[in-house]
């Protein structure tokens, strides 16, 4: 099972070209850590951790809003709006 927030750094990832040992690169993480989170075997992650990925997928409002409800939530943004709404 991905997560909403593993899915999110995939998509992201792929839609930049960018490979895994890039984004461990740009990031700071390690490339098992990176997959093991795109993979959904991490659930939680640390501000850190985030900022590290946000920042090396260059992510902006709203992508970034999206990136921080669904690090820490685990719910998908779409469905997380719909009860803001």
């Amino acid at each position: 099972m991905t997560g909403a927030f593993g899915s999110l750094v995939h998509e992201k990832r792929t839609s930049l070209a960018i490979t895994m040992p890039e984004l461990a690169r740009r990031s700071g993480l390690s490339v098992s850590y990176i997959s093991r989170i795109e993979h959904g075997q991490r659930m939680t992650f640390s501000r850190a951790t985030v900022q590290a990925l946000a920042k090396a997928l260059a992510l902006q409002a709203p992508d970034l809003d999206r990136v921080l409800l669904e690090s820490f939530t685990g719910k998908p943004w779409a469905a997380s709006r719909s009860k803001a709404d």
